[in-house]
């Protein structure tokens, strides 16, 4: 399906409708979601079954975008100001204490994933491009790692296309990532599809084709490496009004994809846990009336077995849940 971007990203409108997602093997830890609070987002971590919230850096900025370090003790975020520019990768500790600015370019970088090392973090950004304005069209959005500490940023792709939310798998070689193909004749349109490159950026290849009947984004590495799992939008029947998702995976040679879910509902950034076992997604597959709204207000946090079976809904609060992701803990021996 043909995606409009609005503004590049910031407190706001994301260029990625959410950001990809990497499972570290482990026992099963806690979820962290991104949360509207007052003016603006907070994070938030929950038990595997609902419970024990708790918010994570309650400040006036912009918290989005968490993810679980592969040891499961930090978290990498996107950080805003109130007024939703510039945006920077920050790390935090999982109780919200001693959190550290990763990067500095006063531009848009955001979607951070961890390298299974713990020492480098990639994320996507504008930096070398003017920033995004509603006068011109959307700046490139390039791939780019950097150590925990700041030091050694590197830019990973150079085509000058948009490619966002970058995820390492689970040994490190890979980065899966999303890319935006301008449709011709229709300016700020765009389809999506699946890209895979080596972990420094070299020898790009697709995944999922690109399509005007289908995006394909958000991907999440399962813990062993085999599967990636991804959104798929479009429409549920021919004559359906509005969009939706679904979840599907696939193998890394493009083979095998499978629907884990098939509904009119939006159900959106799945993440593995790290057990391989379970999937956790958002979504408003409870909402009964009304226009559909991604990340709206009746989006709420599930968890559904590997095979898409057994789906349990954790948060009932009518808020929007959304970018979940799945702290790994040592596993026991």
């Amino acid at each position: 399906m043909r995606r409009t971007i609005v503004a590049a990203i910031g407190v706001a409108a994301a260029v990625a409708a959410a950001p990809a997602q990497a499972t570290f093997p482990g026992a099963n830890g806690k979820l962290v979601v991104q949360r509207p609070a007052g003016d603006q987002f907070d994070l938030y971590t929950l038990s595997p079954d609902g419970s024990e919230e708790r918010r994570i850096l309650g400040t006036r900025r912009y918290e989005e975008q968490a993810k679980w370090s592969p040891d499961g003790q930090r978290l990498a975020f996107a950080s805003s100001p109130p007024a939703g520019f510039p945006t920077e990768v920050w790390t935090v500790d999982a109780l919200g204490g001693n959190a550290q600015r990763v990067t500095a370019f006063g531009s848009v970088s955001t979607a951070p994933s961890w390298a299974p090392a713990g020492d480098r973090l990639a994320f996507f950004s504008l930096k070398d491009f003017k920033p995004p304005s509603p006068d011109r069209p959307p700046p490139p959005a390039e791939i780019y790692s950097i150590g925990t500490d700041g030091s050694d940023p590197r830019r990973l792709t150079r085509d000058r296309r948009i490619q966002t939310d970058p995820v390492y798998s689970p040994d490190g070689q890979t980065i899966a990532y999303d890319q935006w193909r301008a449709v011709k004749g229709r300016p700020g349109v765009y389809d999506m599809a699946l890209m895979l490159s080596d972990a420094d950026g070299s020898n790009p290849r697709r995944l999922t084709r690109f399509s005007a009947r289908r995006d394909t984004f958000n991907a999440s590495w399962s813990p062993d490496g085999g599967l990636i799992a991804f959104e798929v939008t479009g429409r549920h029947r021919p004559g359906d009004k509005d969009l939706q998702s679904d979840l599907a995976v696939i193998r890394l040679d493009g083979t095998g994809e499978r629907r884990l879910t098939s509904t009119r509902s939006l159900e959106t950034s799945p993440v593995w846990s790290p057990d391989g076992t379970q999937i956790a997604f958002t979504g408003d597959r409870h909402q009964r009336e009304g226009r559909r709204e991604r990340n709206g207000r009746r989006f709420e946090l599930y968890v559904m077995q590997a095979d898409g079976s057994g789906i349990r809904r954790l948060t009932h609060n009518r808020v929007a849940d959304a970018s979940p992701d799945w702290q790994p803990l040592p596993s026991a021996r």
